[in-house]
């Protein structure tokens, strides 16, 4: 499963920096009888309060710090709080995942999303009253909205904490924090 965070249909731009998942979650599954479940909306995946600050999509990350050429690999653990089974196409519009450092803003997967469409991507079902863990993967790279190209990395030394923060369907997660190391 992918979310081409910064997929862009334009040829006369630069190829866009990615985030995907690394592999299917088994609560979240995408079986062709499944992708008929309704569309997940914003409410459906509200007032579980997962996360200990009360948002209702817990982030976590794999690992405390990642070294040079390591992808930062993060979960959303979210909750499908009606009673009918629903889903979600995986990709840039639905989820967004973002990332700052103090107040610098490092990356945001829908900088390139505006030609994606919102039905593009693998289907995400999940069961009424069930909890999925929809893993999320980030190559250390900035981003821009409009995508232009950027050459500047994210810096690497031991004084910058970075945070992500991931919202499915405008639904906001609880921040997590993690180190890029030399």
């Amino acid at each position: 499963m992918i979310i081409k965070a910064l997929a862009s249909g334009d040829s006369d731009k630069p190829p866009a920096p990615k985030s995907s998942p690394p592999a299917s979650s088994p609560s979240a599954s995408a079986s062709a009888d499944q992708a008929a479940a309704a569309a997940c909306t914003a409410k459906d995946l509200t007032g579980a309060k997962l996360a200990p600050d009360g948002s209702d999509i817990l982030l976590t990350k794999s690992q405390d710090s990642y070294a040079e050429g390591q992808t930062v690999i993060f979960s959303a653990k979210v909750k499908n709080t009606s009673d009918k089974d629903c889903s979600l196409h995986n990709n840039a519009r639905n989820i967004v995942l973002h990332v700052v450092s103090n107040e610098d803003r490092i990356f945001d997967s829908a900088d390139c999303a505006a030609d994606t469409p919102a039905d593009s991507g693998e289907v995400i079902t999940i069961k009424a009253d069930q909890t999925a863990d929809i893993p999320i993967a980030w190559d250390p790279v900035r981003s821009q909205q409009g995508c232009p190209e950027i050459k500047e990395k994210p810096g690497r030394h031991s004084e910058a904490t970075y945070v992500g923060t991931v919202k499915i369907l405008d639904v906001p997660s609880d921040p997590t924090s993690f180190l890029l190391v030399p």
